[in-house]
């Protein structure tokens, strides 16, 4: 098994090397929190997806019974809608290629699979679909904020891509740590020694979905994703005023050489 590190390594450059680099960290950093490689043949099928159908029609043949996505159905595809569109833009950049010629199959598309393992930690506790509702309605709200540049038909800006890969890999951390704290939770309420450290806390609310949210790793990995995607923003209104520059400029020009 591969050495895991919790330090994020220094990855100067934006491009595809980056990518290949964070995607390894992110999937070992998976392996680790969770006890699940996303690489393994098993989750081929969610490996393979290319739409949101595709994903959505797969992940809900791995939930028993539909639970999850009978009680959060629409906000599980809104979530899923934007990062499907955040591996595209990996695609169409070469950074997919690149990560999976290098072996890190499958890609950008590992996180299809970390959506997966998360949806499998909630089977048999009715609290944790609360919780993950919780979930779902946070990261709808961080991912609606880059939805309509994702959607855009103009080439996003380097600043946006730099964020929108950042995005994309802190969104996959946060998979992770959640699905650890999921899965503590329920083997403490199957009565599993695993969850032995968490059992007073559980024990001592009846809100599972408060106590999973309010981890400390938790809460900063969320409150990380939100600055980020306020970053977004930001990168956007300097492309924009960047533009309008440039048009400012082009119009005193011909007005110059109207006036001449």
């Amino acid at each position: 098994m591969s050495t895991v590190t919790d330090e994020p390594h220094d990855h100067s450059d934006d491009g595809p090397a980056r990518f290949r680099a964070l995607l390894k960290e992110a999937i070992e950093r998976f392996l680790k929190d969770t006890g699940h490689d996303v690489r393994a043949r098993g989750y081929g099928e969610l490996q393979q997806c290319d739409t949101v159908d595709d994903l959505v029609l797969a992940l809900k043949k791995r939930d028993e019974a539909f639970n999850a996505f009978r009680a959060h159905g629409e906000t599980i595809r809104a979530v899923l809608a934007p990062v499907v569109r955040l591996v595209r833009v990996f695609l169409e950049t070469g950074s997919e290629v690149v990560a999976a010629s290098n072996g890190a199959v499958p890609g950008g598309k590992a996180i299809f699979v970390a959506f997966g393992v998360l949806l499998d930690a909630t089977r048999g506790v009715s609290e944790a679909y609360d919780a993950l509702g919780d979930l779902l309605r946070r990261l709808g709200t961080f991912l609606g904020r880059l939805d309509i540049y994702l959607q855009s038909p103009s080439e996003p800006s380097a600043p946006l891509k730099k964020i929108f890969m950042d995005t994309f890999f802190k969104l996959f951390a946060a998979l992770g740590i959640v699905t650890k704290y999921l899965k503590l939770g329920n083997n403490d309420k199957k009565g599993s020694s695993i969850g032995w450290s968490l059992r007073p806390i559980f024990r001592r609310t009846k809100d599972f979905g408060r106590v999973v949210l309010g981890n400390t790793e938790v809460k900063d990995v969320l409150a990380e994703l939100d600055n980020l995607t306020k970053e977004e923003s930001l990168a956007t209104a300097a492309t924009t005023l960047v533009v309008a520059q440039e048009i400012r400029v082009d119009v005193r020009d011909a007005r110059r050489d109207v006036g001449t």
